[in-house]
């Protein structure tokens, strides 16, 4: 009789052992906290004038962390500030064209020559016959000839120079000088960006964790300059068989619990991986470490900033599908 009881005292109790697993049922994993670090760097090379923070000191988004030293790209602003000014100055006298004054006078200038061209003419005509009479010599028949030779070529030089100067407004080059100015306004605009970029500020809130050069330095474009650990949002890296990573899914709640700290954190999965490992050493679990898992970030809420990373943590997943 008493061996009865004591029987159905054991199924009763695994019985209700049964139950309360089922009503509360779980999955532990386990991980080492981790956070996000970004490396700060400059897009320009050259020589760091001022450093401001140094390692272990907390930043926030928007603070001024390194200069470099940007003279020579200010005297290349100012030297394209000064070419602008010369080609809008450019377009304007092309835009305009020549001045009327000049004009006239060259016109001018052509008319006295062919005036000169028909008297020249004339005299080298009456100087034909008089060589034909026998009245002048060679040679001033020579010079009367050349005479002609000279003023038609300069005429021909002034009338030439008169349209040029009254076509000096061509289309093409008042556009060539119009996109000369917008090329030296982009250049302008590019050098001021640049310049802009010697000012290296904090893209979040975080703590300097390493700084890697000093002031006075020269560092190249892309050089990491410090490294910035962002704790406001801690992740934790867990991995699941088989078995559990299927009732597992994205955005799904969790809690995360750390030695030392009486209290738990609310987490959300955040990504799940597609392929299967083997267990990673560094991660500690319950079972053999041989065994084929699956990786299952959790992003945790750490704006109080009680978590570090580094820290050993425990994941519960509390809702089985």
């Amino acid at each position: 009789m008493r061996e009865t009881k004591i029987l159905l005292f054991l199924i009763l109790a695994g019985f209700i052992l049964s139950c309360t697993k089922q009503e509360n049922p779980q999955i532990e994993a386990h991980g080492i906290l981790d956070s996000t670090q970004i490396k700060i760097s400059s897009k320009i090379p050259g020589r760091i004038t001022e450093i401001y923070y140094e390692e272990g000191q907390r930043v926030k988004k928007g603070d001024l962390l390194f200069r470099i030293d940007c003279k020579d790209l200010e005297l290349q602003l100012r030297q394209s500030e000064i070419n602008l000014q010369i080609s809008e100055t450019q377009y304007k006298l092309i835009k305009k064209g020549a001045r009327k004054e000049d004009i006239e006078q060259i016109r001018y200038s052509a008319e006295i020559l062919k005036t000169n061209l028909e008297i020249a003419k004339n005299d080298f005509e009456r100087a034909r016959n008089l060589y034909a009479a026998n009245a002048i010599s060679k040679k001033a028949l020579e010079d009367s000839e050349l005479r002609v030779k000279v003023i038609e070529k300069q005429l021909e030089a002034t009338n030439e120079n008169l349209k040029k100067v009254s076509n000096i407004s061509r289309e093409e080059e008042i556009e060539s000088a119009r996109l000369k100015i917008e090329s030296t306004k982009v250049a302008i605009e590019i050098l001021k960006e640049r310049i802009s970029e010697c000012d290296v500020f904090s893209p979040v809130d975080g703590v300097v964790t390493s700084r890697i050069f000093n002031t006075g330095e020269i560092i190249n474009a892309g050089s990491t300059v410090y490294l910035i650990t962002d704790n406001s949002r801690i992740f934790l890296k867990v991995y699941l068989k088989e078995k559990e990573v299927f009732k597992v899914k994205i955005n799904d709640q969790a809690r995360i619990r750390v030695d030392g700290i009486d209290r738990e954190f609310p987490a959300r999965v955040s990504y799940i991986s597609d392929v299967a490992e083997f267990t990673p050493r560094n991660v500690y679990t319950k079972d053999e470490r041989v065994k084929l898992v699956f990786m299952v970030k959790l992003i945790i809420e750490n704006s109080d900033g009680l978590l570090k990373p580094g820290l050993p943590a425990d994941a519960l997943f509390p809702t089985l599908r």
